[in-house]
């Protein structure tokens, strides 16, 4: 690390360091990923290139197969290195292992989009001479890939000779043992045309099965001339050898430009076409081409940057989470993001839930492009899921649990194809994307058509159960927690398909007012009548949620409190992740979770849940999570943010930061997490930011953690960029760009004017007492009325909470908290977080007053002060001076 907060750095060459690097200094642009591997391919553990599309296809092998299995696996393809320069000086090959660095340093920088390497190494003469290298994937062309190297010779005149290849031997890496890695042996991929003409080479591969082609070409350029130019023969790893003589003091700078492309189906003169746009580009010279790339970066870094402040090592983390999520959606052509995006061959290059409800809001709230990209790929693999729905004998459309193409690439279904909630995930960023962008144009073209088909499904997956008073039951499905799997009613997946049918049969209705036109089209094309649109309502209404009155939580799903409790005490950190070390069937009869779906629900659906049953939830769910999936940090930062519970929202925030930089999972060699990426921007805006979109209304609570001073970001909402920035003190909005927007701050509507900053404090002021006393004396309560009448002349409101509607102070009091509407009661929090919400009050400016002893309990889960009566006597009531001192001292005031 550095204390540069734009550049990710590495200060020496550390070998067993390598795989992991190659990963954290990948870049990419969405359509090309390149990893960090050094370009003179000595000491590399996998060098990756990797076109967005360009996959293999192979039949799943079942040693027991049945009806509806997944037929083939889809792997993406390492393709043609087009980094491979090998420099000899003075006929010694330049590297590690045949030099002897003196100094070494590379890094990767945000704002430029580069990777730049400098070494000075002695060569085995004694000589020595600096190494820079400088390459960038480019974000203002989606077919582009430079680099430059500059020798100079530091003790005398030089030959320098730089090897340039375009390496079509390469292959994908193998692991026998890791279930998140491909294990195909074989030739998957064969040069079928070769072209070379001076200094430029070019080839094409295509896949033996699913008959893809990829052409890729090579070009160089120098800052001088050389004195001799050399064709290296060889088909499979074409390239040229350029000499130069260099002085002592001087230096030669060797610029190398790469065009890698897709080729369309049936366009065998691709080759030639991608030659000549290459030598055209590469006359343009390295620094327009650069300047035109870090010019994208400018822009992206204008809106997408999120500044924190006090806390460099922070700030740093969270820019290089932004980067690689830029460098994954930039250009997505007939694609998506993948789960490790093009930084390496992880889950063979599969798109999950993990772009839509992970990676995706980034780009819905600050590229929109890129969002709108997604959900055009789902629509280009409809076709394909209503094929998969018939195979497994439902209406509609079923999205495949992990893909390339559309088709389910899951050999295992009990983790994968039973994982039904993938549709509902794109539903769910459909309405994100339209409440977020105004963007209906989108729903009548394709997004309608995905939501009915989508919930199709749901409508036909479940039953109503007369064994559950003829509730809607889902059976038989995998939630997000996949130790967890093909169980009855996941509560996760019947929330979110309730969410669903409700938000497709409103479209429906929405198109029958405003866009009828449209709507006959798309109800023609599907076959759709007003009565099917009905039942969906029908099914959500009676969609059967497991509930338990007596823990007043919502349950994973029917059966989770009959599983015997995992031994969490007894299980060593090493059998950790679970799934490498444990069978299947011995995780699926324990009470132990992968990540935790309820919290998730309680994020995405917020509305769904009492503030009593999302704190409930947290307590009962965190002690039983593992967290051995990468997705689970990011929602409990959330979850626990919104709690007010700031120091595990930060415990649980730096986890997720550093999945990848200090590569927590072990696994990091094969790829980022992607969907970790999307949860650092998430957790920030989400969880400390606060953000909610309620009606299409953006709704802010910060919470500012004490790790850092303060936090600013920009979001675009409708039409409008809006600049939003807290500290300790205040909370900031204003529009920068676009017309006046309405949003809420915490329980206040605020119209924002273009232009004008506006403020809120964010101070803690006492404002309203949370009273629970029981039914007083006549002389005590005598003496409580007064101090209530003190705290109101003091602006101070008196909320009696969970008290029976006869009770003699609710006359007394500024508001009444009954205890009709309370699932639970003291030690339980939730008569104080009803009456806060009934007050329209955020918690820290709310204080309990109270005669009994487990309020103390129920305060210190709610984070909130108390002041607690020891005993119903008249001289322990306190003053109204007394009481704010308390609250100051709770808050350090």
């Amino acid at each position: 690390m550095t204390s540069d907060t734009w550049i990710l750095q590495e200060n020496e060459f550390d070998p067993e360091l390598v795989p992991r690097n190659e990963t954290l200094f990948a870049l990419s642009n969405g359509y090309i990923g390149i990893r960090g591997d050094f370009e003179e391919g000595e000491g590399n553990f996998h060098p990756g290139t990797y076109v967005n599309g360009f996959y293999e296809i192979r039949p799943i092998e079942y040693g027991e197969s049945a009806y509806g299995y997944a037929k083939f696996h889809q792997t993406i393809q390492n393709t043609a290195n087009p980094k491979l320069v090998k420099v000899r000086v003075n006929g010694t090959l330049v590297g590690p292992r045949e030099c002897r660095l003196v100094e070494y340093q590379r890094h990767l920088d945000f704002k430029a989009g580069t990777l730049e390497r400098s070494m000075v190494l002695e060569l085995p003469s004694r000589e020595k001479l600096r190494y820079r290298s400088r390459r960038f994937v480019s974000l203002a062309d989606p077919y582009l890939v430079a680099m430059e190297i500059e020798i100079s010779p530091l003790d005398g005149d030089s030959s320098v000779v730089f090897e340039s290849y375009l390496d079509g031997g390469t292959t994908n890496r193998i692991d026998f043992g890791d279930p998140r890695v491909a294990a195909h042996t074989g030739e998957s991929k064969q040069i079928i045309s070769f072209q070379r003409e001076g200094n430029a080479v070019g080839l094409t591969e295509r896949t033996r099965l699913s008959r893809i082609a990829v052409a890729s070409g090579i070009t160089h350029s120098a800052d001088r001339d050389p004195q001799e130019l050399v064709a290296l023969p060889d088909d499979r790893q074409p390239g040229t050898a350029t000499i130069f003589r260099v002085s002592k003091g001087q230096s030669v700078t060797f610029r190398k430009f790469a065009y890698i492309r897709l080729v369309p189906e049936g366009d065998e003169a691709d080759l030639s076409a991608l030659m000549n746009d290459l030598r055209s580009t590469a006359e343009r010279g390295f620094e327009t081409l650069y300047t035109e790339h870090k010019n994208q970066l400018d822009q992206f870094w204008r809106i997408s940057d999120i500044r924190i402040d006090g806390n460099p090592e922070v700030q740093q983390k969270v820019r290089y989470s932004l980067f690689q999520l830029y460098q994954a959606g930039r250009f997505l052509i007939d694609s998506s993001v993948a789960a490790k995006g093009l930084t390496s061959e992880g889950y063979e290059g599969h798109f999950f839930w993990d772009t839509e409800i992970f990676i995706m809001p980034f780009f819905t709230f600050t590229q929109r492009q890129g969002a709108r990209e997604i959900l055009r790929n789902r629509y280009r693999m409809l076709d394909a899921a209503r094929a998969r729905a018939r195979e497994l004998s439902e209406r509609g459309a079923l999205f495949p649990w992990r893909t390339i193409n559309g088709q389910e690439a899951s050999a295992y279904f009990l983790a994968g194809t039973a994982q039904y909630h993938i549709n509902a995930a794109i539903a769910y960023a459909i309405r994100q994307y339209v409440a977020v962008s105004g963007d209906y144009q989108y729903l009548q073209e394709e997004g309608a058509e995905m939501l009915f088909e989508t919930a199709r499904a749901w409508a036909s997956l479940g039953f109503f159960n007369q064994g559950k008073g003829g509730r809607f039951c889902i059976n038989g499905v995998t939630g997000p927690d996949e130790y967890t799997a093909l169980v009855n009613n996941n509560c996760y997946t019947n929330m979110m398909a309730r969410f669903h049918l409700r938000y497709a049969r409103e479209v429906y209705y929405w198109m029958a007012e405003e866009h009828f036109e449209q709507l006959q089209r798309v109800s023609g094309i599907l076959g759709l009548q007003p009565d099917e649109v009905d039942t969906w309502m029908k099914a959500a209404e009676g969609m059967h949620i497991p509930y338990d009155p007596e823990l007043g939580i919502h349950l994973q799903d029917d059966d989770i409190l009959s599983r015997e409790p995992w031994d969490f005490e007894n299980t060593p950190k090493d059998r950790y992740p679970l799934l490498l070390n444990s069978h299947p069937l011995v995780i699926y009869r324990h009470r132990v979770l992968k990540q935790p779906d309820m919290l998730m629900a309680a994020f995405l659906l917020p509305e769904e849940f009492s503030d009593g049953e999302h704190l409930r939830a947290y307590e009962f769910y965190t002690p039983i999570t593992t967290f051995d999936s990468s997705l689970g940090a990011p929602v409990q930062s959330i979850i626990s943010a919104r709690e007010g519970r700031l120091r595990e929202a930060w415990k649980f925030f730096s986890r997720n930061l550093d999945v990848d930089l200090e590569d927590i999972q072990g696994n990091v060699r094969d790829g980022l997490h992607m969907a970790a990426t999307g949860g650092t921007w998430q957790s920030l805006i989400f969880g400390f930011g606060g953000l909610k979109i309620d009606n299409g209304e953006a709704w802010f609570e910060p919470h500012l953690p004490r790790e850092i001073n303060g936090l600013e970001f920009r979001l675009w909402l409708k039409d409008s960029l809006v600049s939003v920035s807290f500290d300790r003190k205040e909370a900031r909005y204003e529009v920068e760009v676009g017309p006046a927007l309405a949003i809420r701050h915490e329980y206040e509507n605020i119209t924002l004017t273009p232009g004008i900053p506006v403020s809120r404090s964010l101070v803690p002021e006492l404002k309203n007492m949370l009273i629970y006393l029981e039914e007083p004396s006549p002389k005590f309560r005598e003496r409580i009325i007064e101090l209530f009448e003190n705290l109101e002349s003091l602006g101070i409101r008196t909320v009696l909470c969970a008290a029976p509607e006869n009770h003699s102070l609710k006359a007394h009091t500024s508001l009444f908290a009954g205890l009709e509407e309370l699932a639970k009661t003291l030690p339980d929090p939730e008569p104080f977080f009803t009456g806060a919400t009934l007050a329209e009050e955020p918690l820290r400016n709310c204080m309990i007053l109270s005669d009994h002893k487990e309020s103390t309990l129920a305060a210190g889960r709610a984070g909130l002060p108390c002041y607690c009566l020891k005993e119903s006597v008249v001289e322990n009531i306190p003053s109204a001076t007394t009481l704010i001192e308390e609250f100051r001292s709770f808050h350090r005031l």
